[in-house]
């Protein structure tokens, strides 16, 4: 049975693992290595990591992690925007394990905790240009395409296209 909760400092490994199985095979066709690479120094290195499970605030709500049986499949993070729009920073699940509910469970909870806890109305997420996957999955969802701007890391790479829904 699934099971979601908030992440800790104990979940780094799987956070880790979860995301960089994901990256690696939903971006591989989308980005360089190099770029993939600064991603994971940046988000994912333990110091971060245990920053981002041990500081939740308005702008990081900190890490939610499914599990099923006790196996991580997938993870989601977000946090509050300057302009009260809850966002969705983070959503990754195993590739093997998608298409089993597991995302959109990980959503709902982000979701209802950022209603209950900051009365949050909208929510946005950013997708890659190109991740048609991941486009189809928040349409799904019921976002909207609302602008494409340049990869605020790295203007080289793919686009980065916000999406919005009201919640």
């Amino acid at each position: 049975m699934l099971s979601i909760r908030k992440a800790n400092v104990n979940d780094i490994q799987s956070i880790q693992s979860i995301c960089k199985e994901s990256w690696k095979t939903t971006y591989k066709n989308i980005y360089s290595s190099q770029y993939i690479e600064q991603i994971f120094s940046i988000f994912y290195s333990k110091e971060r990591l245990i920053k981002d499970l041990t500081e939740c605030s308005l702008e990081w709500n900190g890490y939610w992690l499914a599990e099923e049986h006790g196996r991580p499949l997938g993870c989601i993070g977000g946090g509050m925007s300057e302009d009260h729009k809850a966002n969705i920073y983070v959503l990754y699940v195993l590739p093997q394990s998608q298409r089993k509910g597991i995302g959109h469970a990980l959503v709902q909870t982000l979701t209802t905790y950022q209603k209950e806890r900051f009365q949050a109305k909208q929510q946005a997420v950013t997708v890659t240009e190109g991740n048609q996957n991941a486009i189809s999955f928040y349409e799904k969802e019921g976002f909207v395409f609302e602008l494409a701007r340049e990869n605020w890391i790295d203007s080289s790479q793919a686009k980065d296209l916000r999406y919005i829904r009201n919640i």
